[in-house]
């Protein structure tokens, strides 16, 4: 039996869920591509273009999370599987986008340019993270 990570009980997690799928049917969410805007309203979204809104129904929600997969595998450069999500499986991402770094150099809080991407260093420093992902926003 494999330990379980659990941070919140699941009327909680239905609470989260209920509230985001509202806020996806009202403000709605903001698509700043046309092609994408078409797709969801050929799907039955209603869409706003003039101002770049879908309003997404709570059933085409419903929808398009029964149809992802329960598990996946990220692959590696090698083409080898990597990491996989599903199951049980828990893994540690040290975060996404990141808005101001630490400079190095300076010590003072900047935004990030994508230089700073050559300057992270990805020689096996990081061997409890499973992952990473866009990193920065340069």
């Amino acid at each position: 039996m494999k330990p379980q990570f659990k941070l919140l009980n699941q009327e909680t997690i239905d609470q989260i869920l209920d509230e985001a799928a509202q806020l996806l049917q009202d403000p709605g969410v903001r698509v700043h591509n046309k092609e994408a805007l078409a797709l969801l309203a050929d799907a039955g979204v209603k869409v706003d273009l003039e101002n770049q809104l879908a309003f997404i129904p709570e059933n085409i929600i419903n929808q398009a999370v029964e149809s992802c997969p329960k598990d996946f595998y990220l692959y590696d450069l090698d083409g080898e599987r990597a990491v996989h999500y599903g199951g049980d499986d828990i893994h540690f991402d040290p975060g996404s986008s990141v808005v101001s770094i630490l400079d190095s150099q300076t010590q003072k809080q900047r935004k990030p340019v994508t230089e700073d991407l050559v300057d992270i260093p990805l020689d096996g420093a990081y061997h409890n993270c499973s992952c990473f992902f866009d990193l920065l926003i340069a």
